[in-house]
């Protein structure tokens, strides 16, 4: 049954079922880290190959020229992002107290602070599902508007990211062979400067992830058993002999969020970052370098620097802005960027 609640002012919030998360564990912004920089667009320089060996010169005789690496430069006109909530007059009133003139009014703070905490989370979905549109699709779109008022595509990239197919999907409990997928798409990260062995992941969602421990395949981990004649039972199973065979390990990351507002107590709609089916290799560059990252550039309404901006308007005061009636307080937030992948070799989208 719906909860009653009682007449008094007083009362508590109860935790929505889905809650905004922060910066902490988001995959997709760890893969893609964000980082201010300072220019109008999202740009980025990559050098050309290396190639060749030293040509002999023989005795007295004279060095052979070879021509410099060249250098690609890519670059798009970042996204721009803006919005913002308000506290109504209807709170405002509500929140002002007693008529008796030295009666403190009911301070708002924890409106500002829960709309500031559901514009950040906003945010942070907006960068990581860019990031993970990029990981497991190739292509990033943006959409003009909201998802809730329309679905106009504001700018749209594809990035030349590595792909894999499976003979037989993992759901194909009898006939699907992962071991034999992990090792042909480990191969692929020959003749560049990457590992696609035991120190990479494969992201996942946990119906793939469960597929996989579903396997049935006399052939592949349907046969295989531990040293002491036991099945392979768990992920931390499967994960210890793709370890042993210098093979990528599986990672669980289940985690998305609600285009819309979703009815209370219920899941439906909810999209996850990492669809079912679908694997993201993730590899590492033997160099160290970081594949990419979310470029957070310059923002007139940031001052004129790169990063987020975020300012109030109070137009029941007139500060910050002109004073209005009905009253409220507009909390604001938004920043220009979007993501930029440096090596996008490193990415293998699995179809698995």
């Amino acid at each position: 049954m719906p909860f009653v609640y009682p007449t008094a002012i007083e009362m508590f919030q109860i935790e929505a079922d889905y809650v905004e998360r922060g910066r902490a564990g988001r995959v997709g912004l760890d893969i893609f880290p964000m980082k201010p920089r300072n220019a109008p667009k999202v740009r980025w320089a990559q050098r050309d190959n290396f190639f060749g060996m030293q040509q002999l010169r023989g005795l007295d005789g004279a060095p052979v020229h070879v021509n410099r690496v060249g250098m690609r430069t890519y670059e798009y006109e970042p996204g721009v992002f803006g919005e913002y909530t308000d506290i109504t007059e209807t709170e405002l009133t509500i929140r002002a107290g007693s008529i008796d003139i030295n009666a403190a009014p009911i301070g708002v703070g924890d409106l500002v602070t829960e709309s500031t905490e559901f514009l950040v989370g906003r945010e942070l979905d907006r960068m990581e599902n860019s990031a993970w549109s990029i990981l497991t699709t190739g292509v990033i779109s943006i959409l003009l508007d909201d998802v809730d008022r329309g679905t106009q595509v504001g700018y749209s990239d594809s990035f030349s990211i590595q792909t894999f197919t499976a003979a037989n999907s993992w759901a194909n409990f009898a006939n699907s062979t992962p071991i034999k997928d992990m090792q042909a798409v480990q191969q692929l990260s020959v003749g560049r400067a990457l590992d696609f062995g035991a120190s990479s992941n494969i992201w996942v969602n946990q119906v793939t992830a469960n597929n996989l421990l579903n396997n049935a395949n006399a052939n592949d981990f349907g046969g295989r058993r531990t040293q002491y004649g036991a099945t392979l039972n768990s992920l931390t199973d499967f994960n210890n002999y793709f370890g042993s065979q210098n093979l990528p390990k599986i990672s669980v990351y289940d985690q998305g969020f609600y285009p819309r507002k979703p009815t209370v107590g219920s899941i439906a709609g909810f999209r996850k970052f990492i669809p079912n089916n679908i694997g993201v290799l993730v590899g590492k560059r033997t160099t160290g370098e970081t594949i990419g990252e979310y470029q957070l550039t310059r923002n007139a309404s940031a001052g004129f620097r790169p990063g987020s901006y975020q300012y109030m308007i109070d137009r029941a005061n007139g500060v910050l802005g002109e004073k209005r009636t009905p009253a409220n307080i507009e909390i604001h937030r938004g920043h220009n960027g979007g993501p930029a992948i440096y090596f996008p070799s490193a990415i293998v989208l699995m179809n698995i």
